[in-house]
């Protein structure tokens, strides 16, 4: 077959794409639906059972507001390489 054999006039991507015969009509039995899954990783977990207060978030919103809020780098360190230990 040479590529010149090929009909592009019955090929029309403006039209959409072309109802689907239902599958039985096809000849073919249905398709069952994969069953989907959520999987939360170790740091997501954490996070989901720390649930911060509504007390803890409005001091944090005022102290960064205000400018006092300072993140302690070395502290965030050792928390990263001790969640990575466990």
């Amino acid at each position: 077959m040479r590529i010149g054999d090929i009909n592009p006039a019955a090929v029309n991507p403006a039209a959409g794409p072309a109802p689907e015969k239902p599958l039985e009509e096809a000849g073919r039995p249905p398709v069952a639906a994969p069953d989907d899954a959520v999987a939360l990783s170790r740091l997501s977990q954490a996070i989901a059972e720390l649930g911060p207060t509504e007390a803890r978030l409005q001091q944090l919103r005022r102290a960064v507001e205000a400018g006092d809020y300072r993140v302690p780098a070395e502290e965030i360190a050792t928390k990263i390489v001790d969640f990575h230990r466990e």
